[in-house]
């Protein structure tokens, strides 16, 4: 995921993407926490909309979880603490 999908987890909003697991299983090791955005391909986009719709407390709480993500992850603070280590500080 990329800075948009940052930008829109902090306003609160859901985000639709299609996030590797790999890179999902990274950030939850880094950090102890969730990725916050619906998983979707191509294929599948319709079919994940159509339920996010009909679940609306599912897409709620989707949403809601993005502002404490980026926060926790997106803020600067952990690629200081990430960068320090790696170079010996």
């Amino acid at each position: 995921y990329g800075v948009l999908a940052v930008q829109a987890m902090a306003a609160g909003r859901i985000v639709v993407g299609d996030v590797t697991n790999e890179v999902r299983r990274h950030v939850r090791h880094a950090t102890g926490m969730t990725v916050p955005i619906v998983q979707a391909t191509p294929e599948t986009l319709t079919s994940v909309l159509r339920d996010l719709a009909d679940d609306v407390e599912t897409a709620r709480r989707s949403a809601q979880a993005g502002p404490d993500f980026v926060a926790a992850v997106h803020d600067g603070a952990l690629a200081a603490t990430v960068l320090a280590r790696a170079l010996g500080l």
